[in-house]
């Protein structure tokens, strides 16, 4: 295994591990339907939506709203839906021009416990701006949050 493949199955981990022992679950009641590929894939294609047409607001409803939730990028990592809020309206949503055009394509979906409520999406992400157009990968953490539902509370994305 390379060092970059080791690293990445690391930090996997280790967001995991922060997902289940650290963040809150607000899960009402045990009744639920547990979710495929599918589901997440119209999750994601949801909020690619919402970022095509300048609503970060709606974007954002994706993410737990929580001092808790962990963004991890290839040059810093941080806590908290306000900050990760923050930077999107700073980097992005400041020029049409900058926040492009974004698309999602997930790979498969994992589940990380028994219960099925923890599920981990892995992808690669696109945003095709006005004269070049970036890319990469993400691995995101979906937890069942009952009447909240299924909401992203780790984003580690390079």
């Amino acid at each position: 295994m390379s060092s970059r493949n080791a690293f990445i199955l690391m930090v996997v981990l280790l967001l995991l591990i922060i997902a289940t022992y650290i963040l809150p679950n607000n899960r009402s009641g045990s009744s639920r339907q547990i979710p495929d590929c599918s589901f997440f894939d119209s999750l994601l294609q949801q909020q690619s939506e919402a970022w095509n047409k300048g609503d970060l607001t709606s974007f954002m409803l994706y993410y737990l709203q929580s001092d808790q939730l962990y963004y991890a990028t290839a040059k810093k990592n941080s806590r908290g839906w306000q900050s990760l809020y923050d930077s999107y309206h700073t980097h992005y949503w400041q020029k049409e021009e900058v926040r492009g055009q974004l698309t999602f394509t997930t790979q498969e979906c994992i589940p990380l416990d028994k219960r099925s409520e923890l599920f981990m999406v892995p992808g690669v992400w696109s945003l095709a701006r006005f004269g070049d157009t970036l890319g990469g990968k993400f691995n995101l953490i979906f937890r069942d949050e009952g009447a909240l539902g299924w909401k992203i509370i780790v984003d580690n994305t390079w």
